[in-house]
């Protein structure tokens, strides 16, 4: 919850801890405003003018104390400069919780009070992932406490207003909650796929171990043991499998994507063992 602002020559030069250090990097003119999304709902805003200018490795200050923030009690889920959010290019998707969700235009957010709210929630509800998109859309994996899972794509969340509530994600029973959220790019499956493809280099134990078979092969005069060669045909061979993306749960299971059928946004979700 600590900021600071340097300009655009400084970032340059420090770019690599800028990225590494920060948790967000946000490129706005001085007369532009930043926008922080929190998961009890609300947007506020900041003019850029109003956080500290300097050098790199000058002290942050808090963000509660140049906003209406107060981070002690809500917690931000994202950050961007005013002008790029509502340039029209984007959407934005989010999901609660109780497995709610909601697709908001960027041009939503162009707001001129301090802080609004950008979702109508339900009591106990509250936003864990807010998501900006773009031409191309990912699917979503929605996992329930009960280890349902229901699979989606973006595309099928339709479009509201600012003060808008959520429709249904996927659907629960009473006080259940949303425990692992996916968004699933892609580039992200055609990614693993090619990882899979690519050649795997040798192990240190495998070194001339090509050589030794190739000698025994020519070695006609050695004894056959038939029963053990019999034996032998029938151990399964070690063909590479086809590789594919896996999901990690929190609880450190795992799933592959390709497991997961595909279906409407709002249904209960298929029970998967793990």
């Amino acid at each position: 919850g600590y900021v600071r602002a340097v300009s655009d020559t400084v970032y340059e030069k420090n770019k690599e801890a800028a990225e590494t250090e920060n948790k967000w990097v946000i490129r706005a003119m001085s007369d532009d405003k930043v926008i922080f999304i929190t998961e009890n709902g609300m947007l506020h805003t900041v003019q850029v003018n109003k956080v500290p200018f300097g050098k790199f490795r000058d002290k942050s200050i808090p963000i509660d104390n140049i906003s209406t923030l107060d981070t002690t009690s809500d917690t931000i889920l994202y950050a961007k400069a005013m002008a790029d959010m509502t340039d029209g290019r984007h959407n934005y998707i989010m999901v609660t919780n109780f497995g709610g969700v909601k697709r908001l235009s960027g041009t939503e957010f162009r707001v001129k009070a301090k802080n609004t709210k950008y979702i109508k929630l339900k009591d106990k509800e509250r936003c864990t992932d807010f998501l900006e998109i773009g031409k191309i859309e990912p699917e979503i994996v929605l996992v329930s406490e009960a280890g349902r899972f229901l699979r989606f794509a973006a595309a099928d969340i339709p479009e509201k207003k600012r003060g808008a509530g959520t429709v249904a994600g996927i659907t629960m029973k009473d006080e259940e909650q949303i425990s692992d959220v996916f968004f699933v790019w892609p580039e992200d499956v055609k990614k693993a796929a090619k990882t899979g493809d690519e050649e795997l280099p040798a192990e240190e134990g495998d070194k001339g171990s090509d050589n030794n078979r190739q000698l025994l092969a020519e070695d006609k005069s050695l004894p056959v043991d038939e029963e053990a060669a019999a034996k032998d045909n029938d151990l399964p061979t070690n063909e590479p499998q086809p590789a594919e993306l896996i999901l990690t749960l929190k609880n450190k299971k795992q799933i592959p994507f390709s497991k997961l059928t595909k279906s409407k946004r709002g249904g209960k979700g298929t029970l998967k063992k793990l």
